[in-house]
Parts: structure tokens; C-alpha cells; sequence
């Protein structure tokens, strides 16, 4: 019987990893227009971002954090989205998020240039 328990739980976990994958890809495909897109057209669309770190390499970080919290007491839904970009050479290389599908919904855009 403990076998199946088990087995069970990895199921769940199965499951609920790749529901999870799914849910967040379209938001994981709109961020994935930004790369090799200018740093100028970055800031045009999310404006000045939060937080800006020149690295040693050359390379810069520039990060962007949003939060919400939507309805009344009792039934509250917090929305949180932490998006990075590393930037070399005025060009975005790379991307990375951090948050809740809300706040994907709610804050994540696609480049549009």
C-alpha cells in the first residue's frame, strides 16, 4: 500500500509541474521576443527599471518588480512579478522572471518593435 502512495505522489508532482509548465509558457514566449532587441526599446515599453547593475564584464542588469493586491477583505489576490534582463552591448542576451502567474498576466509584455 505504501508503494502506491508513493507512486501517487509522484504523480502529483508530475502533474502539477508540467499544468504549471503550460500555464506560463505563453508568458515564457513573449519574454523570448525581448532577446537581441535594444535596451532603448526595453525601457520605451517597461519604462526605467527599479533596479540597474553595471557588471565587471560589461554587461548590465536592469530589473523591474510589480506587485498588486485586488479585492476585499477576506478574498484578496496578491499579484507579484520580478522580471530581469542582462543586457551587453545595448542588446538584451538574456531574461529570467520570478513571481505568480497573476503577475505574468498582469505585467509581462512582448517586445513590439
Amino acid at each position: 500500500m505504501r508503494k502506491y502512495g508513493i507512486l501517487v505522489s509522484i504523480f502529483i508532482v508530475l502533474l502539477s509541474t508540467s499544468c504549471a509548465t503550460m500555464l506560463f509558457k505563453p508568458y515564457q514566449d513573449k519574454m523570448d521576443t525581448w532577446i537581441g532587441k535594444s535596451s532603448d526599446q526595453l525601457f520605451i515599453v517597461y519604462g526605467p527599471p527599479n533596479a540597474s547593475q553595471k557588471l565587471s564584464d560589461g554587461k548590465t542588469v536592469v530589473s523591474y518588480s510589480f506587485s498588486d493586491v485586488e479585492g476585499t477583505k477576506g478574498d484578496t489576490n496578491t499579484w507579484y512579478c520580478k522580471l530581469t534582463f542582462v543586457i551587453e552591448n545595448d542588446k538584451i542576451i538574456k531574461w529570467n522572471w520570478d513571481g505568480n502567474l497573476g503577475g505574468m498576466q498582469a505585467y509581462v509584455k512582448a517586445a513590439q518593435y
